[in-house]
């Protein structure tokens, strides 16, 4: 069970899980939906496996590029801890899962199901084709306040949960482009399509800092458009305080950019909380 773990990396979830809930809470909070415990439930269900299946299939897809490359040899498909034929059957069950419990939350949900697994499993073969990779998973991550805010609604004309995830394919976007400034040396060896092997480490730095500032941008047009309080707004300081931080680390820490996935995670899960609590103590 741990190497399963070790696969989907279980902390990163935290990338994905609070904007979920937050898209699943504007319906309620700004929209004026009826909370159904179970609907939130079974979303959370569908953002689990769906992250699963498509992690799964991106470490399989690349397994040849793995075991060339010195920072992801250890990977536990990579020796063998798991083996394909483990892989493939994982994916299929998060997959049927995914599927099963969109089914039960609404139909839209359902029929959107489909497209949503195609989007995030696809990401996999972008590096092959396109240095606008980290920009196909900003999109991957972003569908999932949008999906979280149709399974309690039933409805995808509402603007708040595209804003937010706007913000989340920002986000992300940026995030991915420090993390893959690691590989620059061995993506330009294997002709792998990525921005920092394109433009370079400096570049790519600026390139993510700018989406980051957009993305707080982003959050504040939130805060405003919506009428959120001052706990919305200190966990947006904190937010911007962290993007900082983490540009701060790649610059001069660059041994510690392979553990900005986790202050990345806590930067989601700090709007995450004081957002929650904008809504619970003082949001109409």
């Amino acid at each position: 069970m741990k190497h399963y773990f070790s696969l989907i990396k279980v902390f990163n979830i935290f990338l994905s899980i609070p904007f979920g809930i937050l898209g699943f809470l504007t319906s309620i909070y700004i929209y004026n939906y009826e909370f159904n415990i179970i609907n939130l439930l079974l979303s959370l269900v569908c953002i689990i496996t769906a992250r699963n299946a498509a992690i799964a299939f991106n470490r399989l897809i690349d397994l040849d590029i793995d075991k060339k490359n010195i920072r992801t040899i250890n990977r536990v498909l990579s020796n063998n801890l798991i083996y394909k034929h483990q892989i493939i059957m994982f994916i299929v069950y998060n997959l049927l899962i995914f599927f099963l419990s969109s089914y039960f939350i609404n139909k839209l949900c359902f029929y959107l199901s489909p497209i949503a697994a195609i989007i995030i499993m696809s990401y996999s073969y972008s590096k092959r084709y396109t240095y606008l990779c980290h920009f196909y998973l900003g999109i991957s991550l972003s569908i999932v306040p949008i999906g979280a805010f149709i399974a309690s609604s039933n409805n995808i004309f509402a603007l708040l949960p595209y804003l937010l995830s706007f913000s989340v394919f920002l986000w992300i976007t940026g995030f991915d482009i420090i993390y893959a400034t690691q590989d620059i040396d061995f993506d330009r060896k294997e002709n792998i399509y990525s921005i920092p092997s394109k433009i370079g480490f400096k570049k790519s730095l600026l390139l993510s800092y700018m989406l980051y500032m957009i993305s707080v941008l982003v959050k504040y047009i939130i805060g405003y458009i919506y009428n959120f309080h001052y706990y919305y707004f200190i966990g947006l300081i904190l937010y911007f305080i962290i993007m900082h931080i983490e540009i701060y680390i790649s610059i001069y820490k660059k041994n510690y950019i392979p553990y900005i996935s986790y202050i990345h995670c806590i930067s989601g899960l700090i709007y995450f909380l004081f957002t929650t609590t904008d809504f619970l103590l003082l949001h109409k």
